[in-house]
């Protein structure tokens, strides 16, 4: 995932939360808030997310209509999904382009993290100059601590509210101006400062901070940082109220209200007592209810919903080629299915079909009904709704591609109107890449053939010295079209900087799809970059040319329709 489509997953589950607190914000642990808060963070700060069936995201998948693909290939099967180049083409020709939008992310993200940086330096330095608090009733509070971690109450003029800071050392800063013989008020802060060191919350707001480096552009995230820091203090309230009893509430709320601090500089990664929105923190004291079953119950309820529904990413359309036909997953399980038919006959099964055995990375499928599914390396059973592939000892079903037509001949004659100069004002070549250079491409040039041209169909049999049970004597194209290429003759052509290159992006390096899907650029580099995803550079399937007195100034690989 990129860090914008981070940062928009992250706001779907910022904006789900702000509309939970503001309706329960008092009628729910506070400690659930912090847990919603993790999710968030967890979604904008890790760029992948578990598939699940229940994500709120299949629903836009759903909505959103897939892009249609071509189905069949000439030379060679067209490879499948899963075997699609893995070298990106843009790490070619990335270097001689600067990316303004991710530059001004940068410059951002690395301004920000100087600032925090700085200010919690400036901060730590004047932290040090602090002086331990010797004082009977703190040393006797520290006595009784079984932390193991070793902690230090310290006192400075230079701050009006306590704070904690460090995590393997922690400290708690306490105003010089402190009334030390108020020991029940002490007791107060002193309880809320433990709760903090005990939760790690120096941590939480250090991992709040780096988010909002990383995702400055975004104003939901902002206002994340703003709720979440609140709510790390709601919930020590809440744990104090609860250790100490409910008849403490208005004595707690009145040491927050002699404690508020005079609004001071910055102190990152320090946890304030009563840092921001005393009215809230008061009010929220005030309305604290006792920890109940039911309520830790309806929280775990929310938090895994909001969890299922929007930490989750939908389901990828896992897509395979089978007999030049596209086939996308729908996710369901068959194995049962698959056993009891296969019992009855391995081959052949009046219910399943045929099962064929998928082949290795390295070979190339040559006959009809061979797939090549890479690394999956299982088998493949051709049934009467689909087909079901044995994915890692479970076999999933496939159905074809809902959106396109479901059968070679058709899907390969809108190719053949294309090759036949369809809306187009140049003749139209196939041909195979042989070679391809700043200003040259050199060409195999390949005939076309379709299904339907049965006269050429017969002159190709009888040139060919075809017999009776080749498909093409037979009278069957394999893929709906036909590739005569009688010769290895090639032509050399120019190309300009109007040249228009259309390809399928595989991988969504350039349009940012899930799906294949059609890109068209003038750039030459881009498309060398491309080619250099095949085997060395030379695509296995024919392009598509449109020539005009020597100089291309059209290459088409494979049209959507």
């Amino acid at each position: 995932m990129t860090i914008f489509e981070m940062s928009i997953s992250g706001t779907i589950i910022i904006i789900a939360i702000v509309i939970l607190r503001a309706l329960a914000i008092n009628r729910l642990p506070k400690k659930t808030f912090l847990f919603l808060w993790s999710v968030a963070l967890c979604s904008l700060l890790i760029p992948f997310r578990l598939p699940s069936p229940f994500s709120a995201y299949n629903l836009i998948q759903r909505g959103t209509k897939p892009p249609q693909m071509q189905a069949g290939n000439a030379i060679a099967f067209m490879p499948p999904l899963t075997q699609m180049p893995l070298n990106t083409p843009s790490a070619d020709f990335a270097a001689a382009t600067i990316n303004v939008p991710l530059l001004i992310w940068f410059v951002g993200t690395l301004a920000l993290a100087a600032y925090f940086a700085i200010a919690y330096f400036l901060c730590h330095r004047e932290f040090q100059m602090a002086l331990p608090v010797q004082n009977k009733y703190i040393e006797n509070w520290l006595a009784k601590q079984t932390l193991k971690r070793t902690i230090t109450i310290r006192q400075s003029s230079r701050i009006f509210t306590p704070l904690t800071y460090g995590i393997w050392k922690p400290v708690i800063l306490m105003p010089k101006n402190t009334d030390w013989q108020d020991t029940r008020q002490i007791e107060y802060i002193l309880a809320h400062e433990l709760v903090h060191i005990k939760r790690f919350d120096t941590i939480s707001k250090l991992i709040l901070t780096v988010a909002l480096c990383v995702h400055w552009f975004n104003p939901f995230v902002w206002g994340m940082y703003l709720l979440s820091n609140r709510d790390i203090e709601l919930s020590c309230d809440e744990t104090v109220i609860h250790s100490f009893g409910d008849t403490t509430k208005s004595a707690y709320a009145r040491t927050l209200i002699s404690m508020e601090e005079r609004k001071s500089r910055l102190t990152p990664f320090c946890n304030n007592f009563s840092k921001n929105a005393i009215e809230e923190r008061i009010n929220a004291i005030m309305k604290t209810k006792k920890l109940t079953l039911g309520a830790i119950a309806i929280s775990v309820v929310i938090l895994a919903i909001i969890v299922i529904l929007f930490a989750t990413s939908a389901q990828r359309e896992e897509m395979v080629f089978v007999s030049g036909r596209l086939f996308t997953s729908t996710h369901a399980d068959v194995s049962e299915m698959v056993a009891s038919e296969a019992e009855k006959s391995e081959y052949d099964s009046p219910y399943i079909g045929v099962i064929e055995s998928t082949i290795g990375n390295s070979q190339t499928p040559n006959i009809e009904l061979q797939s090549n599914f890479g690394y999956i390396g299982s088998e493949i059973i051709f049934h009467g709704d689909g087909v079901a592939v044995n994915m890692k000892g479970k076999w999933i079903q496939f159905h074809p591609q809902s959106n396109m037509d479901t059968t070679s001949k058709q899907a390969n004659r809108q190719l053949a109107d294309y090759a036949a100069t369809k809306n187009n004002t140049l003749p139209v070549v196939a041909s195979l890449i042989k070679n391809f250079s700043t200003d040259t491409i050199t060409l195999d040039i390949v005939e076309f053939v379709t299904d339907e041209d049965e006269e050429r169909k017969k002159e190709l049999i009888h040139e060919l010295h075809l017999t009776e049970g080749n498909d093409l004597a037979d009278g069957n194209f394999l893929d709906g079209y036909f590739v005569y290429n009688p010769s290895q003759d090639t032509e050399s052509y120019k190309i300009t900087d109007e040249t228009v290159y259309t390809f399928i992006d595989w991988t969504g390096t350039y349009t940012g799809s899930d799906y294949p899907k059609e890109f068209t650029t003038t750039d030459g580099a881009i498309f060398e970059a491309y080619l250099k995803t095949y085997d060395n550079s030379q695509p296995g399937m024919p392009f598509f040319f449109e020539i005009e007195n020597g100089i291309v100034k059209k290459i088409v690989e494979k049209p959507l329709p």
